[in-house]
């Protein structure tokens, strides 16, 4: 994020897991709209059932 942004500053992050493995971050400052996205690859992927069941786990997750 910006430099000099002030401490307890609201921003929302978005992490997305795409079809091919690349962790998506995009972090977003909500006072004056700032935006920050990074794309990471990934070295192993989770598929098929195992996949379905994290993406059930993920539903019950909550952050504060």
């Amino acid at each position: 994020m910006p430099s000099g942004l002030p401490a307890q500053s609201p921003i929302d992050i978005t992490f997305r897991l795409n079809e091919e493995g690349r962790l998506e971050m995009t972090a977003v400052e909500i006072t004056d709209d700032r935006k920050i996205s990074v794309s990471i690859e990934t070295s192993s992927v989770i598929q098929g059932e195992e996949l379905e069941e994290a993406k059930a786990r993920s539903q019950n997750l909550v952050v504060s």
